[in-house]
This record gives C-alpha cells, sequence and structure tokens, in this order.
C-alpha cells in the first residue's frame, strides 16, 4: 500500500501498517499509534462484553467462544505494545518505557490480591501517572532525522 508521507494515514493505511508489521523495530507515525489504540479499545470492550454475556450461559459451545475470545484479546494486545514501542522509537526513544508500564501493571495485577488496600490503591496511582507521562511521549511528534530506530515514516528523510 503506498502511503502519502506529507498527510495523516487514514483508519486503513494505519492498520494496514500496524497488522503488516509485528515487528517491535522501527518507528510508527502517531495517525497508526492512534487508530490502532481506536481499534483496541472497540476490540477490549467488545471481547469484554461478549465475554460478560457468555459466562452467564453453561455448556461448552460457551467455553469455546471464550477461549476464543482470550486468545483474540491476547493478539491484539501484542500488537498494541509492538505499536507502542515502535511509536517510542520514533520519537527517539526506548521502546522499553511502554515495557515497564506493562511490566508494572502486570505485577499489580498480581500483587493486588495479597497486599493491603492502601498500598495497592498506591501501586494503581503509580500505574495511572506512569501512563500518563507514557501517552504524553506518545502524542510527541517524529524526529525528522533518522535516529538509531531507522528512518522516519513521516518526514521519509
Amino acid at each position: 500500500m503506498k502511503q502519502n508521507y506529507n498527510k495523516r494515514l487514514s483508519f486503513k493505511e494505519a492498520l494496514y501498517n500496524c497488522y503488516t508489521n509485528p515487528s517491535f523495530k522501527g518507528r510508527a507515525r502517531r495517525s497508526e499509534f492512534w487508530w490502532n489504540n481506536l481499534l483496541f479499545c472497540m476490540i477490549i470492550f467488545s471481547i469484554t462484553n461478549i465475554e460478560a454475556f457468555l459466562s452467564n450461559k453453561e455448556g461448552s459451545l460457551g467455553s469455546i467462544l471464550v477461549f476464543l475470545l482470550i486468545i483474540t484479546a491476547l493478539v491484539v494486545v501484542y500488537f498494541e505494545i509492538a505499536i507502542t514501542f515502535r511509536r517510542l522509537h520514533d520519537i527517539g526513544r526506548s521502546g522499553w518505557w511502554a515495557g515497564a508500564l506493562y511490566m508494572m501493571r502486570l505485577l499489580n495485577d498480581l500483587a493486588t490480591q495479597y497486599i493491603d488496600y492502601e498500598t495497592a490503591s498506591l501501586l494503581s496511582f503509580i500505574n495511572v501517572v506512569y501512563f500518563v507521562f507514557l501517552i504524553g511521549f506518545c502524542s510527541m511528534d517524529s524526529m525528522k532525522e533518522t535516529n538509531k530506530y531507522g528512518k522516519s515514516p513521516k518526514y521519509n528523510l
């Protein structure tokens, strides 16, 4: 698919770029990142609602569908993490800024069962602040010049 680097990517172009590049290497434009996040939110919202509906149903068909929804969610989350890494690369930052957030979220979710309410609340607050900080990074404009992650997809230098 040929891109016009002088304009924002369309929804279709952004998703094509994202889902044909499962790599954590390279760079991604803001429009690619935000369109993918919109789709991610819609898919996760749908999966959550379908799973809640199916959890009330008994039988093997409901269990199979829930399993398929979980697999779909894992695939979507993989691409979400990959696009976030590439978006951070586009502004010259390490993708591990996002990796740290995902690891903190996982640890928070696992630890919440074993720690008191105040500590769990503090960990959740730290995650939210870090998330907002990361969104600020992802909202920054691309570096015009080539960086260690490759050429700029926006400025095509």
